[in-house]
């Protein structure tokens, strides 16, 4: 039921069953959700279904979707948010998703969608849909996702960097250098050896954006990349201005 309602419409229904939960005694907000989303099928309105085809749209105008939005029923909502993030993976709606993330008053709300965003990215995600995620990311929030799943995500773009593959890497290294500060701990060595072999890369915005993040190490990731720096490493690029 969860995946047939959504999740976020499961989780608003299960909210709203609050207080049923408590006089039943009960503790399982799921199981509640899948009680609501039974007894009460939805199908999504004209509205719903034309605000979301606004917001995929490539000549949308992002700015007004939040404001949209709320126009819409609480289930209606649900719904198209739901339909954003299913497709966020293939890039389509991205920016509108994205820019109500970054307008949301409530911290929680936008943490729960950004989740599920960075998992429909990391599951099947391409190089274009993860390069628009980071670039667009507020990176206070990006940091308070689940650091598992921060590490699952953040561990197949370094290896997409590995893999220098031009097309992939001119999106993904600019991206990812914007939002280095939400790498977990377990990552941070292979992203610096990811960088100084980007570095030397023909790539041509993935080798600039690469040195400049070289050139610009935040104390925590400076400490890894002297960790990586060995002496075979030093012998080689002593003459790079980012070894300075």
């Amino acid at each position: 039921v969860l995946f047939r309602s959504g999740v976020i419409q499961a989780q608003i229904v299960a909210h709203r069953l609050g207080v049923i939960q408590q006089s039943q005694g009960s503790t399982s907000a799921t199981h509640s959700a899948e009680q609501a989303a039974s007894a009460v099928p939805y199908v999504p309105t004209k509205d719903a279904e034309a605000v979301l085809a606004e917001a995929l749209s490539p000549i949308t105008t992002i700015e007004t979707f939040p404001r949209k939005l709320q126009l819409l029923s609480e289930r209606d909502r649900a719904y198209v948010l739901d339909q954003l993030v299913q497709r966020f993976s293939k890039g389509a709606g991205a920016e509108a998703l994205m820019n109500l993330i970054g307008r949301d008053s409530d911290a929680n709300q936008s943490l729960i969608l950004l989740e599920q965003i960075v998992r429909q990215a990391t599951l099947g995600g391409t190089a274009e849909a993860r390069a628009k995620l980071m670039h667009l990311v507020p990176l206070n929030l990006f940091m308070q996702v689940n650091e598992g799943l921060r590490q699952t995500f953040f561990e197949d773009a370094v290896a997409i960097m590995e893999r220098d593959q031009y097309i992939e890497v001119n999106l993904l290294t600019p991206a990812i250098t914007r939002v280095q500060g939400a790498l977990p701990p377990e990552i941070r060595h292979s992203y610096i050896k990811a960088l100084i072999s980007q570095a030397k890369s023909s790539a041509w915005q993935g080798a600039p954006a690469a040195r400049a993040a070289l050139s610009n190490l935040p104390q925590e990731l400076v400490a890894a990349a002297f960790e990586v720096l060995d002496g075979r490493t030093l012998y080689w690029e002593w003459q790079n201005p980012w070894v300075d």
